[in-house]
């Protein structure tokens, strides 16, 4: 997969030069992610800011928070049965609840959402010969870098090459 993410972004390259399109031209033109900014690393809250929350209306959400605990734990417990029938292994379903619920738990004490595992994501993988855990870290690792190091980095990679390799 990062042969193939290389090998797109250079043929898009070769095809852009070709083309005497120039960078400039391929941003305007929606080719490539615009982005001028730095990013800022900040909490998106503060615990000053607790106070400010809406006490009283979190009653109100519970049913909401409860439905969304039951449809991704579901929504997991389907993917995970997926993977084990196209895998030919069996999951530890206790490990994958507790390693779920913790990683959404500090996703939300980001500012993130609510997240499940992916059965295509994971038969790609698989089918490909990544059958650790290495590849998600491996990609965890390489956005945290992005984001810290510079985000600006990401308008050098086409947009198509992101979207094809995400829709799989």
């Amino acid at each position: 997969m990062p042969g193939i993410l290389i090998a797109a972004t250079a043929l898009a390259y070769v095809v852009k030069s070709s083309t005497g399109t120039s960078f400039g031209g391929a941003s305007a033109q929606g080719w490539m992610f615009n982005i001028t900014t730095r990013n800022v690393l900040d909490l998106p809250w503060g615990a000053d800011e607790l106070n400010l929350f809406p006490w009283q209306h979190l009653p109100l959400l519970a049913g909401d928070l409860i439905a969304v605990t039951f449809v991704t734990a579901v929504s997991m417990l389907l993917n995970l049965t997926g993977i084990e029938y196209a895998t030919h292994r069996e999951a530890d379903l206790n490990t994958e609840l507790k390693t779920l619920g913790i990683a959404n738990l500090c996703s939300a004490a980001f500012g993130g959402y609510a997240s499940c595992i992916f059965l295509s994501r994971t038969l790609l993988n698989f089918h490909m010969g990544a059958t650790t855990r290495l590849s998600g870290i491996l990609v965890a690792v390489i956005c945290g870098l992005v984001l810290v190091l510079d985000p600006a980095l990401l308008s050098y990679v086409p947009k198509f090459v992101l979207g094809g390799c995400s829709s799989t």
